[in-house]
């Protein structure tokens, strides 16, 4: 702009200055008074150049020494870096009067594509410091994971990979070909059994929360308005020992929903204001929950186990138990006590399916979740195998035998039902890797329906119209509950239904029974139909 400025100036006096021959033969009168006129027009050109001067002068002061004034945040980050490279070397070279004006028009737009090629060692030392939280900024640690091929049906061109990162996440991708969409979970190890007594609920609490915002999505319904926009879905459960997200989004928009959910992991705001707000949203399912029958049963078990174990604390939490002062402060420090002792990197499990490649599944995966941190004193999971000192093995079972055990409790039904449900605890034998294959041949032979079966006979007695078994695999103990359909006959007959199961239990002890562990869990349903005895009866 000055360039030009002064191009108009030159242009102008030239041709003042060098007219036709005719112009210097006029007159003398004529030509002093063009010089005078011209003298004049001197003048003023070199006060307004000088006054522009000033001017252009000022504003590059301006931009240069008040940085922080300017809205931009790209001038705001990237002038201190650019600075000393380009406005100091060129001054010099040029007139002072055009320097000034253009670096606070083009830095803007060519501080971002020049640092990597003007200065390509600086660039690497200044990224961790400017962005040290962005995930993708760290191409390196994807190469270091070794993906292990995951066998699936051969059919339909499944292909499936599994790999660990250095923080302890485990990853699982899935190719699926013929899907529509991609699905994500994340599964942390950490539930409604690791809640604190003094605050029943937090971990379903916090299972809400993270879904309010993120330092980097802030806004709270980023992910939900996300997903909507993109064609997904969203949920979440919290159960004993595993807290589980997941949701389902157009493979386009694959990238952005997982790099979101991640963010639950690595930096959750918890703001003060959603805490208040979504204490109502858990009191209102809890209150929805107080007249289902399966629920109340639940809580049931819950009250009639150890008091010492975090199996019998209430898990669904209320504004009650959550907010018991009003006092919203003391829950979001609770709150963000309760997730830096439990999320941690090395308790998450991340899977993707869909039908993308399987390497840019691998890549996503790896990129959004390598910032999860692991974390140091984490609460304590309950040990396995059961220790065998009284005091620790009190605190790490579930049930006691002397004291929680062969108790019959009754329950007063909301809707018309008819139930009987008994519980045995058997102690884990497989952890968490698999399913526990002695529960599963007991849910096989006790669920058995055909002749000779326990509902057989029930059924013969116009006792019990149905027998379902459901296994509940916990880490200290996994929990066989018998559920009987009772007639009206039934009911007023418990202890018949209640002697026919347990002479159920004893006659496949009568004939060698169910060995002590299964090696696999394939062999459970040959080994179950074995295992049935013949036609049963009551004992006399």
């Amino acid at each position: 702009m000055a360039r030009s400025g002064r191009g108009n100036e030159y242009f102008e006096l030239s041709t003042l200055d060098g007219g036709d021959d005719d112009l210097y033969e006029a007159s003398s009168r004529r030509r002093g008074r063009f010089a005078q006129r011209s003298r004049r027009r001197w003048r003023q050109y070199l006060l307004f150049g000088g006054i522009l001067v000033f001017v252009i002068i000022g504003f590059s002061l301006v931009f240069s020494s008040s940085p922080t004034d300017d809205s931009s945040g790209a001038q705001i980050v990237l002038d201190p870096t650019e600075a000393p490279t380009a406005p100091p070397t060129e001054p010099p070279t040029e007139v002072p009067t055009e320097v000034p004006t253009d670096p606070p028009i083009e830095w803007p737009t060519e501080e971002p594509t020049e640092a990597p090629t003007e200065a390509p060692t600086e660039a690497p030392t200044e990224a961790p410091t400017e962005v040290p939280t962005v995930p993708p900024q760290k191409p390196t640690e994807t190469p270091v994971l070794q993906w292990t091929a995951v066998a699936t049906p051969p059919k339909r061109g499944v292909a499936a990979a599994a790999a660990t990162l250095p923080s302890g996440v485990q990853l699982l991708v899935v190719s699926v070909p013929s899907a529509a969409q991609v699905a994500v979970a994340v599964d942390v190890y950490v539930g409604a059994i690791d809640n604190p007594a003094d605050r029943p609920g937090l971990a379903h609490f916090l299972e809400h929360m993270l879904f309010l915002g993120s330092r980097k999505y802030p806004a709270e319904d980023d992910f939900a308005a996300y997903l909507t926009a993109h064609g997904g879905s969203f949920n979440a459960y919290t159960a004993m020992e595993d807290t589980n997200y997941y949701c389902t989004v157009a493979p386009e928009a694959a990238p952005g929903a997982i790099t979101r959910l991640a963010e639950f992991f690595t930096a959750p705001l918890l703001s003060p204001g959603a805490v208040e707000r979504e204490v109502n949203a858990v009191d209102s399912e809890h209150q929805k929950n107080l007249d289902k029958d399966d629920w109340r049963l639940w809580r049931a078990v819950q009250l009639a186990a150890n008091p010492a174990h975090g199996f019998a604390r209430f898990a669904t939490g209320s504004r009650s138990t959550l907010l018991p002062n009003d006092d919203v402060a003391s829950l979001q420090a609770a709150l963000g006590a309760f997730y830096n002792a439990t999320y941690s990197a090395d308790r998450l499990h991340a899977v993707a399916a869909g039908p993308l490649e399987l390497s840019a599944l691998q890549q996503m995966l790896a990129d959004a979740f390598a910032a999860v941190p692991q974390r140091d004193g984490l609460i304590p999971r309950p040990q396995l195998p059961l220790p065998d000192d009284a005091a620790a093995a009190a605190l790490n079972s579930i049930f006691d035998k002397e004291q929680q055990l062969g108790r019959f409790l009754r329950l007063r039904a909301v809707a018309s039902v008819r139930r009987l449900v008994l519980l045995w605890p058997l102690r884990s034998m497989s952890g968490r890797s698999a399913e526990d294959p002695l529960a599963s041949v007991l849910s096989h032979v006790l669920g058995h329906e055909g002749a000779g079966s326990l509902l057989a006979a029930l059924r013969a007695r116009e006792l019990a119209t149905a027998v379902t078994v459901e296994v509940k695999q916990l880490n200290a103990a996994t929990l066989l509950l018998l559920t009987v359909d009772l007639t009206e006959a039934g009911l007023a007959d418990v202890n018949t239904v209640i002697g026919g199961a347990f002479a159920y239990t004893a006659l496949l002890e009568a004939q060698d029974g169910v060995p002590a562990r299964v090696s696999a869990r394939n062999e459970a349903s040959t080994m179950a139909a074995n295992l049935c005895p013949g036609p049963f009866q009551f004992l006399a």
